[in-house]
């Protein structure tokens, strides 16, 4: 097969992607070069834009720890005033670990995991005064052991707003 056919065969395959939503990444700023590939790519997800992007995309001069990173740019409409209402801090950490798929996050990542925290907090905002059961067992997140100080957030290439 010759160079052009498969550059027009790759070119239809991106832009059928794209209509699907599948390239994920920061288009033609892209370091990868390449819809997500599981064996070789780490991506964050910024719920902001709602965009998967490459962590090799993002720069190290917008990153962070998570000491230094708003905790409303990573995770919105969960504020950081539950810790004075006597939330587990384990659960309010696991909710700020950021949504990662690839790497020793697996294939799937760690979103299901990660909006199961954050929804079952979300949803506890509703109740006043505020009642946590015992999230472990309601929960069932396999990952507890997870901290989300390990991490380095970046500042989304995408929209500039989140961090992921």
């Amino acid at each position: 097969m010759s160079s052009l056919a498969v550059a027009i065969i790759a070119l239809f395959a991106h832009l059928v992607f794209i209509g699907q939503g599948i390239v994920v990444c920061c288009g033609p700023d892209c370091k990868e070069g390449r819809i997500y590939s599981p064996a070789h790519d780490i991506q964050r997800y910024c719920g902001y834009c709602n965009k998967w992007v490459h962590v090799s995309c993002c720069s190290a001069a917008n990153s962070a720890s998570y000491d230094n990173v708003p905790r409303d740019a990573v995770v919105k409409l969960l504020p950081e005033e539950m810790k004075g209402e006597g939330v587990d801090e384990k659960l309010l950490a696991l909710a700020f670990c950021p949504v990662t798929r690839g790497g020793n996050t697996g294939v799937v990542g760690n979103g299901d995991d990660v909006h199961k925290v954050r929804n079952f907090l979300k949803a506890r905002l509703l109740l006043r005064p505020l009642v946590i059961p015992d999230w472990r067992v309601e929960l069932s997140v396999g990952w507890e052991d997870a901290d989300p100080r390990k991490f380095t957030y970046f500042l989304c290439p995408m929209c500039e707003t989140g961090w992921i």
